[in-house]
């Protein structure tokens, strides 16, 4: 677990995030206060459509924020400063298994021979794809495509991973494999995450810390600190007190805001 006095590696502040929609105005997001630590695995929880997302994105890159600042501290100028994988597996399926993983890299300009080659390799080995490496995505299933997708991230070496439910389309067999073999790449390299999902089980066997979100306009409501050791195993925390104590406190945040979320549609 990450030092809570380390020095945050991302910071947002004040953070509001409005949409015009039909000639009114929709409020996403209002008043986010967040750190993520250097090295921290952060979940975040909340409600269908409390702009959980929309901060991801904005972290990404792909938004900005109506008021507020979202700042990402860089150690390393020749590293991105951020890599996403989504919900739905993002590969090109024109690409080769290994070409699909070298893309960021490549496209960037960061790409260094035989250095580059073999963070790739190392990646393609601890996900089991190194003998798909020929392949093409229409020859792999879609966990297979979605550990494709994770091996591209990690091989960009980000500053920060942003990874939203990355898992939620996959069936449970798969998910529970890349639940393991995402927090094993996470020890290994120590990167810093945000991870959406919607399911308290993962948040709390991945997380350092988990942050709740309210209802929109999404705020943070509290963020909570999970203090199992690593590695983890699910079911083995399950069985134990401690997780069902945990497990009710972040429903009891988390349920408030689903269903004021419901009387709002």
């Amino acid at each position: 677990m990450t030092s809570p006095t380390a020095a945050p590696k991302v910071s947002i502040r004040d953070v509001c995030r409005t949409f015009s929609v039909n000639r009114q105005v929709f409020h996403a997001l209002a008043d986010i206060n967040l750190e993520i630590r250097a090295g921290e695995f952060l979940c975040l929880v909340g409600p269908s459509g409390c702009g959980k997302s929309t901060l991801l994105r904005m972290l990404g890159g792909l938004d900005q924020p109506s008021s507020g600042t979202v700042s990402v501290r860089v150690e390393d100028s020749r590293r991105p400063t951020s890599a996403i994988v989504f919900q739905q597996e993002s590969v090109f399926p024109w690409l080769t298994v290994e070409r699909n993983a070298t893309y960021a890299v490549r496209m960037l300009g960061l790409w260094n021979g035989a250095e580059s080659q073999r963070r790739v390799d190392y990646f393609l080995e601890r996900c089991g794809l190194s003998k798909f490496r020929d392949f093409y995505p229409h020859q792999l299933s879609g966990g297979m495509k979605q550990r494709l997708s994770i091996v591209r991230a990690f091989s960009a070496h980000p500053e920060l991973l942003l990874m939203d439910e990355p898992f939620a389309a996959l069936d449970e067999q798969n998910k529970l494999l890349l639940q393991q073999e995402v927090e094993r790449l996470w020890e290994d390299n120590k990167i810093s995450v945000l991870f959406i999902t919607h399911s308290l089980d993962e948040a709390i066997l991945l997380g350092d810390r988990v942050a709740v979100m309210s209802a929109a306009p999404g705020r943070i409501k509290e963020t909570i600190d999970i203090p199992f050791e690593r590695p983890r195993n699910l079911l083995t925390l399950k069985s134990t007190p401690e997780f069902g104590q945990l497990y009710g406190r972040l429903w009891d945040l988390l349920g408030e805001e689903v269903m004021a979320a419901r009387k709002d549609r």
